[in-house]
């Protein structure tokens, strides 16, 4: 959307939303935009109660939820982000997975999520591509809905091996049949006969990106996110570079992925401040170097403008959060999803990515030495895409708001 954004007479606009904060965070980002622009908002997550977080963000929304799923009974187990990166490379374990989370309990969440629609009679729902209650809702009250991207479900591997959610697709058709809905897919995503948002940039997209979707880019927030946290800033030397690892909010690398990456650059060289999750108390983190600020949550939209170089997992709000910083990226993937980023990291020359088992102390001393200079094609590269930023959260709040004012509740 090119211009100034325009502003439309105030709608009713419910966002239906995952609660991890991958998919979360974005939401978050429109709900804040929308309201900006007085538009009313209720908000309906799946896996727990974000009403809390909502309102640490500021929002003034009416917040609903469901019961907790499978995703939120990982979250219990000790050393739960490495455990669950390592059943992410099992297909089989995924296939299992994904069917519990996008088929076997979506039948259970449409009556709860009907009655939270009736009652609060919202002009459109918006609705997370893979949350299928809120479009199989919205279609059997008759109600205009749009799909939210939060990343690259949607495409298909590059090496032509079939997707998980390929094994899903059948169960999925009956299950949605069954429901007396009709819904089209991509992959994981829903695709909506209205509107289809991505979040991710255009210029990171492979060319035969679909094309009946709108990329608008990252959707950072309107000052607090909600997930807010002190943070030892102080320790953070302003005479080196600072290397940012994170990966994720779910999932972790074994301990020796960690301890190549911070032996690869010396306390004269640069600092590393390390997000640790679940993984902060274990044994092979107290034996860290003075040089590395290890962390059990970080800031990373306040630390990011410090970083000269990020690793991350390829998750799509880390990669896209760093390039709205101007940061080159080294990405170590987990999941097929994440490989396809790191791909197109390298397609675009904005950083590298190194498979888990190539990663060393030699290779990581390799690539953060070329990465840091200031010559580095990747720094031009990603200072470039960086100016190609353009708002998502205002741009995705601006196209919910011009949908609903198109089919408002007084017309139906």
């Amino acid at each position: 959307m090119d211009g100034k954004l325009r502003r439309f007479e105030m709608a009713k606009i419910l966002l239906v939303v995952f609660a991890d904060s991958g998919q979360l965070n974005p939401a978050l980002a429109v709900a804040q935009h929308l309201e900006r622009a007085d538009h009313e908002v209720a908000i309906y997550s799946f896996q727990e109660d974000v009403s809390q977080r909502c309102a640490r963000a500021g929002l003034r929304a009416q917040c609903f939820s469901s019961g907790v799923v499978a995703l939120s009974a990982a979250k219990q187990e000790p050393q739960r982000s490495l455990k669950f990166a390592g059943r992410l490379r099992q297909r089989g374990w995924v296939a299992r997975w994904m069917r519990a989370v996008l088929v076997d309990q979506v039948p259970a969440q449409i009556e709860e999520l009907r009655r939270v629609v009736r009652a609060i009679q919202p002009d459109l729902i918006a609705v997370n591509a893979m949350a299928y209650a809120g479009a199989i809702v919205a279609e059997l009250e008759q109600i205009p809905w749009a799909s939210l991207a939060t990343g690259l479900q949607s495409l298909p591997p590059r090496d032509g091996t079939p997707s998980p959610y390929t094994d899903i697709a059948p169960l999925r058709h009956e299950m949605v049949a069954s429901l007396g809905a009709k819904l089209s897919f991509r992959e994981s995503d829903l695709v909506s006969p209205w509107l289809n948002v991505s979040f991710m940039l255009r210029e990171l997209m492979p060319p035969d990106a679909p094309t009946d979707t709108v990329y608008v880019g990252p959707a950072l927030p309107l000052g607090a996110r909600g997930d807010e946290r002190p943070f030892p800033f102080e320790r953070i030397p302003a005479d080196r570079p600072l290397v940012y690892v994170a990966f994720g909010s779910l999932v972790s690398h074994p301990p020796a992925i960690y301890e190549a990456i911070i032996a690869a650059l010396s306390n004269q060289e640069a600092c590393f401040v390390v997000a640790m999750k679940d993984l902060i108390g274990e044994t092979f983190t107290r034996a860290f170097p003075d040089h590395v600020i290890a962390a059990e949550w970080v800031p990373q939209l306040e630390l990011l403008p410090r970083a000269s170089l990020m690793v991350n997992h390829g998750g799509a709000n880390s990669v896209l959060e760093a390039i709205s910083s101007g940061v080159p990226i080294v990405v170590i993937p987990v999941t097929q999803e994440q490989v396809l980023m790191g791909t197109l990291v390298e397609e675009a020359r904005v950083g590298v990515m190194v498979q888990p088992a190539d990663v060393s102390t030699e290779r990581c001393r390799e690539l953060f030495t070329r990465l840091l200079a200031d010559d580095a094609p990747e720094r031009g590269n990603v200072s470039r895409m960086r100016q190609l930023d353009r708002g998502g959260g205002a741009q995705a709040s601006a196209l919910l708001a011009r949908l609903a004012a198109q089919y408002p509740r007084s017309a139906r």
